[in-house]
């Protein structure tokens, strides 16, 4: 038996070389590893050219083939065709079905090679892999325990694991808290006041405690010389900020006063509300924040100049018959007696300009003070201080004497500027 009888309806023609086996559009030719293989490579290609005219080309199934070519009756017309078929092709067809069928599942595409269909199968086994290392993967996820997600501090925000969508938007979104160790209060940007009539036994610290403002921002603000002097019914001005007032100078700049209060010119333009950076002479400024001078602050308190003896005056300032020789003439200080010893403070805070003896004035010290003011301490018993050391109000200078041109123990307290005598009780609180 040949291979025309077991192909029906195709029309082979043998060729000494293998071709390439082009199926046809309605038939598939499967490629086998055995002999039958090897012969139908050197088979001339099907094609609908080769096919019976008017006759359609039957599908190629090889159970429905084999089973038509069993039930066909011999060439001899005696019993089944089972005989006709040689049952060596019958096992070698069948096991190329086996062997195709085993494959991926269908015939294969037309034009397609074994290596083709080879790469395709190892596609299709990566794609499973990727698929079950993912499979994989996710369940790992999903079984992994849940932990709390970490402090979130403001200014180092993190996403928390795992990510909590809505947590991470409130972080992101809340309002930042106020830093406490900023000023308590930033200053106004500019300068408001209002009037306020003192009452009887109002004291300017009780004003300036319900206010909130500084007693010297006050002195400053209203010039107030005494403080001591305020009267009821007075009228103040009470700023919005604490500061002091300055008067312009000839060749005073907003630069120049920047820089000697240490504030920036941005900030005596605004609080002044100034249109322009040029400054007239007499021109009143508010300086935001600044303080007094401690000379002029202790002026207005009354406290600039302190007694440094607390006894009974014996000889005011003036002209007087002197007590040791009758003659009128003129005292340039204020005599103070006290018992022998008693400590002299300084009157004012200051330097040591001398010490020494004098035939008049006996044992005796000069300070030197702010603005040329100069007091002298004299007829003591002891000195206290020496040349060039800086005293603060106060301070013991010496112990009370009676030394030089004297008729008993006593201070003589002197009180000078530039040089010119002035009356100490002008200077001295009142008591």
């Amino acid at each position: 038996m040949d291979m025309d009888s077991v192909i029906v309806g195709q029309r082979i023609h043998r060729r000494q070389k293998p071709v390439r086996i082009i199926p046809s559009a309605n038939a598939f030719i499967y490629t086998r590893d055995n002999s039958a293989s090897r012969r139908a490579e050197r088979r001339e290609p099907v094609t609908i050219a080769n096919q019976r005219p008017g006759r359609r080309a039957p599908a190629f199934r090889w159970p429905q083939f084999v089973a038509q070519r069993l039930s066909r009756p011999s060439a001899n017309g005696a019993g089944s065709g089972v005989a006709a078929i040689a049952p060596v092709s019958l096992l070698r067809a069948a096991a190329a079905f086996r062997q195709n069928a085993a494959g991926l599942g269908q015939p294969n595409p037309a034009g397609l090679s074994g290596r083709a269909s080879q790469a395709s199968r190892l596609r299709r086994i990566a794609l499973l892999a990727g698929c079950a290392l993912l499979v994989i993967l996710a369940g790992a996820w999903l079984i992994m325990p849940v932990r709390p997600a970490p402090a979130v501090e403001i200014g180092k925000l993190e996403l928390p694991a795992p990510l909590n969508l809505d947590t991470y938007l409130l972080e992101m979104f809340r309002p930042a808290e106020p830093d406490s160790s900023a000023p308590a209060g930033e200053l106004p940007v500019m300068l408001d006041t209002f009037d306020y009539r003192v009452a009887a036994n109002d004291t300017l610290e009780a004003i300036g405690r319900r206010f909130g403002i500084r007693v010297e921002t006050l002195i400053s603000l209203n010039t107030i010389r005494d403080v001591r002097r305020l009267q009821a019914g007075a009228i103040l001005h009470i700023p919005n900020l604490d500061g002091i007032i300055h008067t312009v100078k000839p060749g005073d700049s907003l630069a120049a006063l920047a820089r000697n209060y240490d504030k920036s010119i941005y900030d005596l333009v605004d609080v002044n509300d100034l249109d322009s950076e040029v400054l007239s002479p007499n021109q009143v400024l508010f300086i935001p924040g600044a303080r007094l001078p401690e000379v002029e602050l202790q002026r207005a308190l009354g406290t600039l100049v302190a007694w440094p003896l607390t006894g009974r005056i014996s000889s005011p300032f003036g002209y007087r018959n002197s007590p040791i020789t009758g003659v009128r003439q003129f005292h340039g200080g204020l005599d103070i007696v006290g018992p022998r010893n008693t400590p002299i403070g300084a009157a004012m805070n200051g330097r040591v300009a001398e010490t020494g003896y004098s035939a008049i004035y006996g044992n005796f010290v000069i300070l030197t003070h702010h603005d040329g003011y100069q007091t002298l301490y004299a007829h003591l018993s002891s000195i206290q201080v020496r040349s060039g050391q800086s005293l603060s109000q106060g301070t013991v200078v010496g112990l009370l004497g009676s030394t030089g041109l004297s008729t008993g123990p006593h201070l003589h307290f002197g009180f000078y500027r530039n040089g010119r005598a002035l009356d100490p009780i002008s200077m001295l609180p009142r008591r």
